[in-house]
């Protein structure tokens, strides 16, 4: 049962763009399509917009250890919470002034062990996502800390309708943030199932729980981008290097995988910032938003003017869930001459190439010797009137 992914590996969980105008749109090649697809989401106001969910739950509730220990459920809203082995505690809220964690607004859901968290949902709906947080310097929190591995498990009754998966720390949930995780489904269910199946007994926190009742194939999201391309010079000679800066401006109102930009005279290397992605890259890493500008860089020398002007083309590209691969195009044309001589010439003979060539020692021969000739010339004229 398919995923609909961004083409990026560094993400665990991919922020689905999507909207597609059908579910029958043409879906990139890397993608196989069939029945149910699920998109996946790590950016809640791209999740809210797209599906129209709305929260099922309200703010929780600040109840406290919930009766019952492993077997403990709690309604909340539209929302019945529970939990499976080895989880052995449910809470929602501390049940006192303090709370579970700062990084959530309100009271927020903690399990004892690990977490194995159900949410067994009143009717069918087609999309649901959750806040998540996973502290480690959380001021409330005493958080022991380990990367964690989630699988999110969506059924309909006792059948599957897919699954997916999500880690902490990672690109898109860091630790000591409010994070994410979102699913939109073609396929109804009223069930899931949150598993840690990489992990230990650490400090994870739930908040609200947000659901829709659309299908995919409502909202259309788009993306586009332009691709400037500016040389280091104008006119360039044999010797020197022209070195290409590109602007990758992304623009619309979705989001894409990672841009990245090939040109046919070189090979473009991201400008990074001091964390290690595209200077550009300021929303969420490792993907192209709506707003940035991704900036690429490359050096050709230039090693003779046989090809005058210098023409090379560039192509920016970012995969994306709703369109396939966009991409935008341009060049650049760089005058290429060869180097202007040195100096100026006596009788086919560059004077200043004999001083530079080291001739200084035999400067005193180069006047005399461009006079006898220089009278040479003049006394055969004068001849040539006397006759």
């Amino acid at each position: 049962m398919p995923k609909l992914e961004l083409f990026t590996g560094k993400k665990e969980i991919i922020i689905a763009v999507l909207l597609i105008a059908s579910i029958s749109m043409a879906i990139p090649a890397k993608v196989a399509q069939a029945s149910p697809t699920i998109f996946t989401f790590s950016d809640k106001t791209i999740f809210l917009a797209a599906t129209g969910a709305t929260s099922a739950t309200g703010p929780l509730p600040n109840l406290g250890q919930i009766p019952g220990g492993a077997a403990a459920t709690q309604t909340v809203g539209n929302v019945t919470f529970s939990l499976s082995p080895p989880s052995s505690a449910l809470f929602i809220g501390t049940g006192g002034a303090a709370d579970w964690t700062v990084r959530l607004p309100g009271p927020d859901i903690g399990i004892s062990d690990v977490e194995n968290l159900n949410m067994d949902l009143a009717s069918p709906v087609f999309s649901l996502g959750f806040d998540f947080v996973k502290p480690q310097t959380d001021p409330n929190v005493n958080a022991a800390f380990g990367n964690s591995t989630f699988t999110v498990t969506l059924k309909n009754g006792a059948t599957t309708v897919d699954s997916f998966n999500f880690s902490s720390p990672s690109i898109a949930f860091p630790t000591d943030t409010a994070d994410f995780v979102g699913v939109w489904s073609d396929a109804a269910f009223n069930r899931v199932e949150i598993r840690e199946t990489v992990g230990g007994i650490d400090n994870e926190f739930f908040g609200q729980v947000y659901t829709g009742i659309a299908p995919p194939g409502g909202p259309v999201l788009t993306l586009f981008l332009n691709l400037t391309k500016t040389p280091d010079k104008l006119v360039a000679h044999p010797g020197e290097t022209i070195t290409y800066s590109y602007d990758v401006n992304v623009t619309g109102n979705g989001q894409g995988g990672a841009a990245s930009v090939t040109d046919n005279k070189c090979s473009p290397s991201a400008v990074l910032g001091v964390d290690g992605f595209n200077i550009g890259d300021t929303v969420s890493k490792g993907f192209a938003d709506a707003g940035e500008v991704w900036k690429f860089t490359c050096s050709v020398p230039v090693t003779t003017c046989f090809e005058h002007p210098i023409f090379n083309n560039a192509t920016a590209r970012v995969g994306t869930n709703f369109t396939g691969v966009v991409a935008s195009s341009a060049s650049a044309s760089v005058a290429c001459t060869a180097q202007p001589p040195v100096g100026g010439e006596i009788l086919g003979v560059d004077s200043t190439s004999l001083f530079v060539a080291g001739a200084l020692t035999n400067a005193g021969l180069i006047i005399p010797i461009v006079g006898v000739v220089a009278a040479g010339i003049i006394g055969f004229g004068l001849r040539k009137r006397i006759k």
